[in-house]
Formats: structure tokens, sequence, C-alpha cells
């Protein structure tokens, strides 16, 4: 143990505030012109593909930013009174006031939390250095803009897809958080959580698998349509950049 629980509020709120900039798309979403430039060229979105960009890419979200706002809400909660609605809210998820109370006394800061952190922020910098990077032609959904470039500089001088690398470093930071000694979620588990918290815990675990493997497929797709409207520009950068997601590994 290095700190009681006061001493994680300034990771936590770096963390919520990182992961939301990190998750939170920097441009609008592509015009339904530009949607079907896109599929004329490479094929119809699947209903698969536009699930996974809208309602799941959310849950994930919202399970993510969720389950850092609880172990804020846990910390404060012993040191701080809170209003009776917040008592009620705790309900949903915890089941007693006892049970609560255990699992808040238990949070410390911890050396892999503060590992987990680090993580985070890094994997945050870097998906909005990618973010900057690409500017305009950046959306989260598949789409082909007018005047669209391939950027090569910055981030994308490393590797192919920068973005989704910090999305992989801000989610095994996530997880090496949440189940680190000291965390809420390791001095609950799930037998310290109701049923509605339970329900949600799982749909954040399989959301994470889920978009883990969605990242993962996304830049073989996107490698796949680069390659065929760049042609030899695009061969040219993979052979200068010619790994998809770590340097030296993939």
């Amino acid at each position: 143990m290095l700190q009681g629980p006061m001493w994680k509020l300034p990771f936590l709120l770096v963390d919520v505030f990182m992961t939301k900039r990190a998750f939170q798309s920097p441009t609008p979403p592509p015009s339904s012109e530009e949607r079907q430039k896109y599929e004329e060229r490479h094929g119809t979105l699947t209903r698969l593909d536009r699930i996974t960009t809208g309602p799941l890419a959310t849950l994930f979200v919202m399970t993510v930013q969720l389950a850092q706002l609880i172990e804020l809400y846990a910390i404060l909660t012993t040191f701080i009174p809170l209003p009776p609605f917040a008592s009620r809210l705790e309900k949903t998820f915890i089941p007693s006031l006892s049970v609560s109370q255990s699992c808040a006394s238990q949070i410390h800061l911890s050396l892999p939390f503060i590992i987990g952190s680090v993580f985070i922020i890094a994997g945050s910098v870097l998906r909005l250095s990618a973010f900057r990077t690409l500017g305009r032609h950046f959306t989260f959904n598949l789409s082909l803009q007018e005047g669209h470039k391939l950027v090569v500089n910055g981030p994308y001088s490393f590797v192919r897809h920068p973005s989704y690398s910090g999305g992989y470093l801000i989610i095994g930071g996530m997880l090496f958080g949440e189940f680190a000694d000291g965390s809420w979620m390791a001095a609950c588990g799930l037998h310290g959580m109701t049923t509605f918290g339970k329900v949600l815990c799982i749909a954040h675990l399989l959301a994470v698998v889920w978009m883990s493997w969605l990242g993962i497929s996304r830049t073989w797709k996107e490698d796949n349509v680069l390659k065929e409207v760049f042609k030899d520009q695009w061969v040219s950068w993979s052979k200068q950049t010619p790994y998809r997601l770590i340097p030296w590994v993939y």
C-alpha cells in the first residue's frame, strides 16, 4: 500500500478527463455523401459495422467512464457526506451501506494503479496526437472525404494506426487499474454488487473484449482501403512504416 484513498483522486480525475478526450470524436460524423462514396468503392458497410461504430462503441465509452466514476464516488463517500439521491443511486450497484463502507475502506493508491494511470495518459496523448495530425480526415466512421490525403508524418511515421495503439494503451491501463490491489473492483468483486451492477460489469468487460477485436479488424480493413486508393504511395509508406500497432512487434 502506498497511500490512502484520497491520494487516488488526482489520478482518477486525470484518467476520467483524458479518457473522455481520447474517445470523443474530434470531428463531426462524415456526411452521407462521403459514406456513400466509400461504400460505392469498397462495398456497403454491414449491419455489424454500423452497430460497432454506433451503439457498441457508445456502450464501451459509457461503461469505461462509469467504472471510473464509481470508484471516484466510493472514495468521496469516505470523506464527504453526500445528498440522499446519491445514496439511492449507490443502491443500484451496491446492495447495502455496510458493503459499500467495507469496499471503500479497502481502496488505496497502489503501484499497479499508478502504472495503469500512466498507460491511460500515454494512450490518450497518442490518440490526441493522431487526431491533430490527421485533422479533418480523422473520423470514427469509415469514409472517403473530398481531397483525402495519405498522412505519413507525426505518429504515423512510427505505426500505421497510432490512434488504435493509443486505444489499446488506454484499455490496458484501465484494466490494470480496475483490478489492481486497492481498487474498488478488487475490494468489492462481483459478490459485492447488485444484480444490475453485475450485469453492467459483465457488459463492460464484453464491450472491452469486443472493441479490442474491432480495433484489430479495422486496421486490416483500413489498410486495404488505403492501399486501393493511394496505391504505390501506400506501398512505399508501408515499407517505411511496416508495423500496424506496435513498433518492431506488429
